[in-house]
């Protein structure tokens, strides 16, 4: 397992980690502005409730994808 480190929590540095997190990296987001985190945070976490909600992840695996990326 690597850890991958992205730069940028906008949509682009959001993307990737979601990415590189659901193919088992552990991943840390940083961005130079805390709201740009938090946003990023909520976002990903409705991207994968929505990928669970149609059936795309399992809920056990949007927990885990979520969980192997640090903010």
């Amino acid at each position: 397992m690597e850890k991958i480190s992205v730069i940028g929590a906008g949509a682009m540095g959001s993307g990737i980690a979601q990415l590189a997190a659901t193919a088992g990296h552990d991943v840390v987001l940083y961005d130079a502005f805390p709201n740009a985190i938090e946003k990023a945070k909520q976002s990903l976490q409705a991207i994968l409730n929505k990928l669970a909600g149609k059936g795309k992840i399992t809920d056990q695996d949007a927990v885990a994808i979520f969980g192997r990326i640090h903010f």
